[in-house]
């Protein structure tokens, strides 16, 4: 019998390896394929990547962390979804490993048998036969929420669901009990390593577990079951604090206020998202985020619950399952997961049914797994369970349920035919689309890919960010893309406005390479106008470089040439036609305007300025404009201002209307002002009278930190 049963489940393996091989293809698992990663240019080439700049991070604490992926914020391999687990367990042997290397196709492969094996032993609990125990595994390992899946490998872990249910169902003794809960808990721990998501929807096991052995069956006592979960969310919290996915220095994994964006839509059941040959889809209520609900059961399974609730129906049988009291505890948790996974807000196909308030942990809990859609899988997980033993255990005789599942378990699978085939795999090595010779003429110059605007999924074309990342992981550069499920907002703004700062007043760092795109231009006049930075124009990316590290720029064709030329032409006009007057030196009163400079920078060739400004005795300065004067010993260059609005003025000096009185504004001053200038301000009003202030030299502007004459 038992060498029966071992080629019964080496058969299912064979098995569901060849329905791997017809719908994955065995070639993803070739560690070396990068291609079908790469070219999907979303999830998997987003996993990957992470993966990739991982093995080459250097060590350090957290060990998870990755500082050369979204620079300079960084990121962490658990914030990658590139499955932390294998990726700590390959790191140590990177440097023996190909160049490009992967191990998600094995994963998912891994996952389908995984999914096969536990399903093969629930069934062995309820004693089914072979031909039952085949059926079922392909009917379960080709469910269509497993190949939904599939652009998220480390979602796709299901069988960890079904190694919780199967050691809940297990029956046990005073002598294995303890056995069943240490495997549960290596079970979570294990998960705690692969997706915070699947570990949400088992850690309840833990609790539930012991308290079928130490309430139903009294197999040891409450004292002994209470270590159990706290070891299971100790040793988690410990593992994800080594790995870094959590800190004590960055904050939660809150996502404010997103809790039932990704909801469980009642329809999912039912609604197959385009994927049935027999059975239309129904709208969702949020169709761009309730995709995450996803949870058809095909017309295989529906038809095969029908089949199941009439025969219980038929035969009375419902009440015996009732009797089963130990089950409670599992109904109850998928209960809770069920309605966390539909939040407050329930919904059936485009409509609101209605809303219910829930408390604030709730919500922080919903904005920290916001797809909470997802959390149905442990309810659809257990249906298909019940639905197949009831099934499998029924009276009727063999040479009815034999044939019938067969053709239930074909109409499965011709049901969902096109989700197992619609995402096209190629094999080998990836061939980006952007002129890679070209590229890595300039890169290895420099230490730091700079992108602007940084932090950002498309600059050209579309999700090309994992472009640009290919090409900083080949020349295992820093770059300031890339993606992470949790970012530090506050390290994004504050570097963001940084760069901002920094390309205003054309400041460029020698060791890093520029890029941008033709609308972010403007960003960077003062940097076009340097005549130490070469520029460059490459797949449509414009390329901003120091001299000192690399002089010459790169050949380029004559169309290429005159494009840099008319951006040259275009921002390097003679800055004295950004004047709009030029008067002989006026007298500069010293009180007559009020003003305050928020922000001021002066370099060679070049003055930023920002503030406000009003002149003193008006209430109401509607129609007022603002301007800039440089000034040399006789000669005074105008250059109006962009006014800002500043309601706050208005407030704190109590007036009737000052809220014209915001500034900010750039000059160039080369080719005009090769002498020291004085910097001013002053005020045109509705009737064309012009009142001036001086605000002093350029080096006494410099010296100064702060200054006004507002108070």
């Amino acid at each position: 019998m038992a060498k029966q049963r071992s080629i019964v489940y080496w058969g299912i393996m064979a098995l569901v390896i060849v329905c791997f091989h017809l719908t994955y293809g065995l070639d993803i698992i070739v560690p070396t394929n990068i291609r079908w990663l790469m070219e999907a240019h979303h999830d998997w080439g987003t996993h990957y990547l992470g993966w990739a700049f991982y093995r080459d991070a250097p060590w350090s604490f957290p060990i998870g962390n990755i500082p050369d992926y979204c620079y300079p914020a960084g990121t962490n391999i658990g914030l990658t979804d590139s499955i932390v687990l294998p990726a700590l367990l390959l790191k140590p042997f990177s440097g023996i490993l190909p160049e490009d290397f992967q191990y998600l196709g094995l994963w998912l492969l891994l996952c389908n048998l995984m999914v096969a094996h536990y399903t093969i032993k629930i069934l062995d609990i309820y004693k089914a036969k072979a031909v039952y125990v085949i059926l079922a595994a392909i009917f379960v390992v080709l469910s269509p929420v497993l190949f939904f899946r599939g652009m998220h490998p480390s979602l796709c872990a299901h069988g960890f669901i079904l190694a919780s249910i199967y050691y809940y169902l297990k029956p046990a003794t005073a002598a294995t009990a303890a056995a069943i809960n240490r495997s549960q808990v290596v079970l979570v721990l294990i998960v705690s390593l692969i997706s915070p998501y699947l570990w949400l929807m088992i850690i309840g096991f833990t609790v539930i577990l012991p308290l079928k052995h130490c309430y139903y069956q009294k197999l040891f006592t409450w004292k002994q079951g209470l270590k159990y979960p706290v070891i299971a969310m100790l040793g988690s919290l410990l593992l994800w604090i080594v790995v870094g996915v959590i800190s004590f220095d960055t904050g939660g994994l809150e996502v404010q206020n997103s809790y039932g964006q990704y909801s469980f839509n009642l329809n999912s059941f039912y609604n197959p998202s385009g994927f049935s040959m027999f059975v239309p889809t129904i709208p969702w209520l949020r169709p761009e985020h309730q995709y995450e609900g996803f949870l058809y059961l095909g017309v295989g399974l529906m038809a095969l619950a029908i089949l199941v609730i009439g025969y219980l129906i038929i035969t009375r049988s419902i009440t015996r399952i009732f009797k089963n009291k130990y089950l409670i505890p599992l109904l109850v948790l998928t209960i809770l997961l069920a309605l966390f996974a539909i939040t407050n807000e329930v919904s059936i196909n485009d409509k609101v049914l209605f809303t219910y308030p829930i408390p604030k942990f709730i919500k922080q809990i919903g904005s920290t797994f916001r797809a909470s859609g997802r959390f149905m899988w442990l309810a659809y997980y257990l249906f298909f369970i019940f639905v197949l033993v009831v099934f499998v255990k029924s009276k009727a005789p063999h040479w009815v349920k034999v044939p019938l599942l067969v053709v239930i378990v074909a109409f499965q699978i011709y049901d969902v035919k096109n989700l197992y085939t619609f995402k096209q795999r190629n094999y080998g090595s990836y061939d980006s689309p952007l002129n890679e010779t070209r590229w890595n003429e300039i890169i290895p110059h420099y230490d730091r890919i700079i992108t602007y605007p940084p932090f950002t999924f498309t600059l050209v074309n579309n999700m090309d960010y994992q472009d640009l990342c290919f090409l900083a992981l080949k020349n295992k550069k820093a770059i300031t893309l890339g993606y992470s499920a949790r970012v530090d907002v506050k390290k994004y703004e504050t570097y963001t406005e940084s760069l901002t700062n920094d390309l205003t007043y054309g400041k460029v760092k020698e060791n890093e390479l520029y890029i941008t795109t033709p609308q972010n231009l403007d960003a960077f006049g003062a940097i076009i106008r340097n005549k130490d930075i070469q520029i460059d124009l490459i797949d449509g990316y414009y390329l901003f470089y120091h001299k000192r590290k690399r002089s010459d720029g790169l050949k380029r064709d004559a169309a290429t040439q005159k494009q840099l030329d008319s951006v040259r032409t275009v921002y390097s006009k003679d800055p004295g036609t950004k004047f709009v007057k030029v008067i002989k030196r006026p007298d500069f009163p010293k009180d007559e305007i009020k003003y305050n400079i928020e922000d001021i920078y002066i370099n060679n060739n070049f003055i930023k300025i920002s503030g406000w400004a009003f002149i003193k005795d008006k209430s109401n300065n509607k129609g007022d404009v603002l301007y800039i004067t440089l000034s040399t010993q006789d000669t005074t260059y105008i250059s109006e201002a962009t006014q800002i609005v500043r309601p706050d003025i208005t407030q704190g000096f109590n007036r009737e209307d000052l809220s014209s009185s915001g500034f900010s504004t750039s000059v160039f001053t080369d080719n005009i002002l090769r002498k020291d200038y004085t910097v001013g301000i002053a005020v045109k009003d509705k009737n064309d009278k012009w009142t001036f202030i001086n605000l002093g030299t350029a080096k006494e502007i410099k010296d100064k930190k702060t200054f006004g004459n507002y108070k």
